[in-house]
């Protein structure tokens, strides 16, 4: 327990790393993998989670073959200073990346924005 993490939920999700994927072996060797969220929305990626005009999560879209789900810039901040609105990211959060996870999607990368580049599986 800490002052920022004090009576605070905690969120847990399970990583699969295959350390013998190209792109771990391309990290490992200081060439990590670069993902673009403007790229993405360019090819057709929808926003399924993304800062309002006033820090505040909103909701969008999580029905194209690549979501982007959008975070504060200083979530550690927020938590500190507005641990309201934090603590609906959290929930925000949670909602999102379980219902895409859970669908068997999976987290391509993470954009220096603060986007996470989320891909869905094929249906077929």
């Amino acid at each position: 327990d800490d002052s920022i993490n004090r009576g605070d939920e905690t969120d847990r999700i399970l990583v699969r790393w295959e350390l013998r994927s190209p792109q771990v072996i391309a990290a490992a060797a200081h060439r990590p993998l670069v993902v673009d969220a403007a790229a993405a929305l360019a090819a057709g990626a929808v926003v399924g989670l993304q800062p309002d005009g006033h820090d505040a999560p909103r909701c969008g879209a999580l029905d194209a073959g690549t979501v982007l789900v959008g975070v504060p810039a200083d979530i550690e901040g927020m938590r500190e200073t507005d641990p309201r609105r934090a603590a609906d990211w959290r929930v925000a959060l949670r909602e999102v990346m379980g219902a895409l996870l859970a669908d068997g999607a999976t987290v391509r990368g993470f954009d220096r924005a603060g986007w996470y580049i989320i891909d869905r599986q094929e249906r077929s």
